[in-house]
């Protein structure tokens, strides 16, 4: 297994394909196709390093998603870890509990 059973979910389906990079399509598609494994993890390090370099990822969660924020929504601390956020930390802001 390779970082193409990952890294498609967040770049290149319709549903979450935000940022519409060409370059980092560019080298995904060529990733996709290559059979030798180290072309393959090159073509996939350059899609990685891509969305690193322009920040189309932040690690601000346990569950790697997109998350819709507003006003009515708010972090709270978890119970599971001080240094991660995890779903069941989001609530609506006139939530009462924690």
């Amino acid at each position: 297994m390779d970082a193409a059973s990952c890294i498609y979910n967040f770049f290149f389906g319709a549903e979450r394909d935000y940022y519409r990079d060409q370059d980092l399509h560019q080298a995904g598609q060529a990733g996709i196709k290559e059979f030798d494994q180290e072309k393959r993890t090159a073509y996939f390090r350059e899609v990685l390093d891509r969305a690193n370099r322009m920040n189309y990822m932040l690690p601000i969660s346990s569950l790697p998603t997109a998350y819709a924020m507003n006003k009515d929504v708010k972090i709270v601390s978890g119970d599971f870890s001080y240094a991660s956020v995890y779903l069941n930390d989001l609530v609506w802001s006139d939530y009462a509990g924690k």
